[in-house]
């Protein structure tokens, strides 16, 4: 198999019953073909086959295809990249487009059938998906199984536990809106192939990043000075005015105090604040709520931290294409995984820590092979993680 990107010697793509075992029928040669991968949701497939390209043999079969009954694989030199079910065949005077879902797309097809009472003991995030996928997905039950827990992976131990407030009823929610609910808490959930993996999303970033440059990439990558996000001063505040019932006095009712802040460098080392030609420069953010002490401290230094020195991110833009010499493969974008975009040789030299986001591969007869990601920064203005009120 060809290491570079862009270099498949062959697309291929043939259609399995659901559960991605039995072969129903193999497709005749494409002439486009397009999958992903994608970080906490599902992607998608789709190939298109020219009508005068289709044998008599096969037109029966092709005929009796169905969403969800049936499946689209993928191969890419010869090796499944991609499966999932089909959603919405499509047919015009010259072609047929099979366009399709990987297997998370079957979570918002089914209802819960588990139940989480509200006040009951902490439980880890991993086991709780364990639950919920093998309850409504059985393992060797063909009628409510479409090949899922045979396949999946989910690390059961996380860092994170679940306390729900609410209870979650059996057919209260889709499988879909629960699952999406809980990796919130530090799980990172993608498909590779057919197999589901829901993992902490410390997996795949405690390896060493893979690591890109401005050559790797055809589009163009911009360097920019977060100058809006400086700060040599955090200053943070909370709402303290709310009184048990949740109602907010009157101004000059001895209920309602003035608002507790923190900042950082505290009072005792207050001159930190102030930086040679550059002054004090205050990041201000208001939670907006009662907030412990403590933690408002950490909001306070984590606002510091961030805006100084002036931050510089790199910005590329979503679906960035690769360069066929860029020192991956196919087999190394997984969703999840650290990237660092070093920038070395501008005026403005700087490198940033990004996670993949999503993988888009398209292929026609015509062109080469395109391979496009997208990257989430590892490094976010604590403003916009805390959901504060910022002052810049």
């Amino acid at each position: 198999m060809p290491r570079e990107l862009g270099c498949a010697d062959e697309y291929s793509a043939a259609i399995h019953f659901q559960g991605g075992r039995r072969l129903h029928l193999r497709l005749p040669r494409l002439t486009a073909c397009s999958w992903g991968r994608t970080l906490d949701d599902y992607s998608e497939a789709s190939v298109t086959v020219p009508k005068s390209r289709i044998p008599r043999d096969c037109v029966p079969g092709l005929g009796q295809i169905r969403p969800w009954s049936h499946e689209l694989t993928v191969y890419r030199n010869g090796g499944i990249v991609w499966q999932g079910p089909l959603i919405e065949p499509e047919e015009n005077r010259t072609e047929i487009v099979l366009p399709a879902r990987d297997m998370i797309s079957w979570f918002d097809r089914r209802v819960i059938a588990n139940e989480f009472r509200k006040g009951s003991a902490p439980v880890d995030t991993g086991e709780m998906l364990w639950q919920i996928l093998t309850a409504t997905f059985p393992p060797g039950n063909v009628y409510n199984n479409p090949g899922i827990s045979e396949y999946m992976e989910v690390h059961r131990d996380t860092p994170s536990r679940q306390v729900f407030p609410e209870t979650i009823w059996p057919g209260s929610q889709t499988v879909g809106e629960v699952v999406r609910e809980l990796i919130k808490s530090g799980i990172d959930m993608y498909t590779l192939g057919r197999k589901v993996f829901m993992v902490p999303d410390t997996y795949a970033t405690s390896r060493a990043p893979y690591r890109l440059t401005g050559d790797d990439f055809t589009d163009d990558i911009s360097v920019i000075m977060r100058g809006l996000d400086t700060a040599t001063e955090g200053f943070a505040i909370a709402d303290q005015s709310m009184d048990p019932g949740g109602q907010v006095p009157p101004g000059g009712n001895p209920n309602n105090p003035p608002p507790t802040f923190a900042k950082y460098p505290s009072e005792a080392n207050d001159d930190q604040a102030t930086i040679p030609w550059f002054g004090r420069i205050t990041q201000f953010t208001d939670a907006g709520q009662q907030v412990e002490p403590s933690a408002l401290a950490d909001v306070a230094r984590s606002l510091r931290e961030y805006g100084w020195p002036t931050p510089m991110t790199v910005q590329v833009p979503d679906g960035a294409a690769l360069s066929p010499r860029a020192p991956v493969t196919i087999g190394q974008l997984v969703p999840g995984r650290p990237f660092r975009v070093s920038l070395d040789d501008y005026v403005f030299p700087t490198s940033e820590l990004f996670r993949l986001s999503e993988v888009e591969v398209s292929w026609t007869q015509d062109t080469v092979e395109q391979v496009q990601i997208s990257l989430n920064t590892q490094r976010e203005n604590p403003n916009e993680q805390t959901g504060g009120t910022s002052g810049g």
